[in-house]
């Protein structure tokens, strides 16, 4: 997992973390030196000789000074607490310095995950639901980055100390140290591989109902309306209830496995340490000439302890959270495939003459049928054509390839000549789209139609226009706040006529040569309807319209009219169009 993640990480990432591993290594270091210095201070409290016995301390007693005995107590003492504060600082920076690695590469790739999702083909949107795509970004990348990321992290850190300390122990007393290896390695070896299964088994269908209360929050909230008036809020709130009752019960299981660990890990150390204990009375033949290495293995068991805890909480942890690595293993690798694919520089794609479609077929990839079936069509510049048809007769389909959100299965789409999928953003960026229902955000009415532009660069000049293109002047004029009305989520304080019209200001908004209107009077009364159509013709000649509806009273005022019927094309009442 270390190297799927490290093959995740960009050049300059991968700088960071090597900085982070350095401070874990000095870190490492720091806390060898603070336990094993516990050996001499510990000799001279209970050998005052040594200063004449031990050459090490001999020529520290010779360097200070030769002071008394108990002056050279008080310096060994403060040395050893200078040492324990200069460690606790500097592993205190480091781990800081992971904590903001970890939280701002958290940080990054949700941005670039959203990138990548807002980037996929229109396509990979319809096979993926919303629900699934922000259960990624919210929480399966948090699980790696904390679950798996974080934890590695901490196991190369605590490796370090449990091998610094285990190596300084084989150089005090080999045969203790190789028994408490020998032991606790099994031990710890046996207890992980008991529970790995059943962690990653926790770990898979906890995230599984961490889906599952995403994608019913997601549709008992979003269709609020409907689900009260249905009286279904029992049946939403009941599925949420029980995929959070289950995701509760594996975390619990995993969160009991954590927290029981270290009093099992506490009870192999402690049993190690007494029995190294008694093995080193036992030979040394009294506790007098052994304290100093008690004294050692003591402090070496209460930091081995921790450490031993964490290295096991970790690696369960890492076990847990390993599904959110496999699920998000190739958006992240499509991430350096998207570097410097997305320009704000569109370049232009000039719409002069005619648009057409030449032998398009289109199949869902999971269709069995063929949505379309071999359609050949003229769009000259300026007209107004209508398309009519029954549902699922293909009209949406239709314009999903004008729009070029699909791309035939067979066939293309060309403008005076050019293939809109050689240049798709310059295409894209001379339609104006208008769809049956209006996606508004919980926001002011100007940034809902200058949609998804920054404040600086919305121009409230354009933005007046549009809306009096519209026909919303005097409705924004009624409104004390303006521009700055507050719409509500989803439009909720608009009529749906006044939404249609914010869908038209804002399609307006970029001056399009191209209107497309996606069943955009469906949802309205024929009153509304009509009055909606009104500002449609004023824009004839102006731009080509492109009209999408099943009632053919819609339709009344195109220039070219047909039918779909079978995924075929079929004139209407105009005996010179082209099919």
């Amino acid at each position: 997992m270390f190297i799927q993640i490290w093959g995740l990480l960009e050049t300059e990432d991968r700088r960071r973390a090597m900085g982070v591993l350095m401070l874990i290594l000095v870190g490492t270091l720091l806390e060898i030196l603070g336990v094993g210095l516990v050996i001499p201070v510990v000799t001279l409290l209970s050998q005052p000789e040594s200063t004449s016995t031990s050459s090490e301390l001999k020529s520290l007693h010779k360097a200070l000074g030769a002071p008394a005995h108990s002056v050279f107590m008080f310096w060994a003492l403060g040395g050893l607490l200078l040492v324990f504060v200069i460690k606790n600082a500097f592993i205190m920076l480091s781990t800081w310095c992971q904590v903001r690695f970890l939280f701002n590469y958290q940080s990054k790739l949700s941005g670039k995950l959203m990138a990548v999702y807002l980037n996929r083909p229109y396509a990979f949107h319809l096979q993926h639901s919303t629900a699934e795509l922000l259960q990624k970004i919210n929480g399966e990348l948090g699980s790696l980055i904390h679950g798996v990321l974080s934890p590695i992290l901490w196991i190369i850190s605590e490796s370090f100390v449990v091998v610094g300390l285990l190596l300084l122990a084989l150089s005090v007393n080999p045969l203790c140290a190789l028994i408490a290896m020998c032991g606790l390695g099994a031990a710890f070896w046996a207890y992980y591989h008991f529970f790995k299964a059943r962690v990653e088994f926790w770990g898979c269908r906890t995230q599984e109902h961490s889906e599952g209360m995403y994608e019913q929050m997601q549709c008992g909230l979003g269709g609020i309306k409907e689900v009260k008036i249905f009286g279904r809020e029992r049946f939403f709130s009941d599925t949420f209830a029980l995929h959070a009752q289950e995701s509760a019960r594996y975390t619990s299981r995993h969160e009991f496995l954590v927290q029981s660990s270290r009093y099992v890990i506490e009870l192999l150390v402690i049993t190690v340490l007494l029995g190294a204990i008694m093995l080193l009375v036992g030979v040394g033949g009294g506790t007098g000439a052994v304290v100093p290495t008690l004294a050692f293995f003591a402090v070496a068991a209460f930091r081995l302890m921790p450490s031993s805890q964490r290295l096991m909480g970790n690696a369960n942890s890492i076990r847990y959270g390993a599904r959110s690595l496999r699920l998000l293993r190739p958006d992240l690798i499509e991430i350096f495939d998207q570097q410097g694919a997305c320009s704000e520089e569109i370049s232009p794609f000039f719409f002069r003459h005619e648009l057409k479609l030449r032998h398009v077929s289109f199949r869902y990839s999971k269709g069995h049928e063929e949505v379309l079936k071999e359609l050949n069509l003229t769009i000259p510049h300026g007209v107004m054509i209508g398309f009519q048809g029954k549902s699922g007769a293909g009209k949406t389909t239709l314009v999903d390839l004008i729009l070029g959100l699909l791309e035939p299965t067979q066939g293309e789409v060309v403008v005076d000549g050019v293939s809109i999928q050689k240049n798709l953003s310059g295409w894209q960026a001379n339609i104006g789209y208008v769809p049956q229902s209006i996606f508004l955000t919980d926001d002011t009415l100007r940034r809902n139609v200058a949609f998804g532009i920054e404040d600086q660069k919305i121009d409230e000049l354009r933005v007046h226009e549009v809306l009096c293109q519209a026909q919303l002047e005097e409705f924004v004029n009624s409104r004390s706040e303006k521009l700055e009305t507050l719409v509500g989520e989803r439009g909720i304080r608009l009529s749906g006529g006044q939404r249609q019209r914010i869908g038209i200001a804002r399609a307006l908004y970029h001056d399009p040569d191209i209107l497309v209107l996606d069943e955009a009077t469906a949802s309205l009364d024929l009153d509304t309807e009509v009055e909606f159509m009104k500002i449609i013709h004023s824009l004839k000649k102006k731009k080509t319209i492109i009209l999408i509806s099943h009632r053919l009273s819609a339709m009344e005022g195109c220039d070219r009219k047909y039918q779909i019927q079978a995924g075929r094309l079929q004139p209407l009442g105009t005996p010179s169009a082209k099919s």
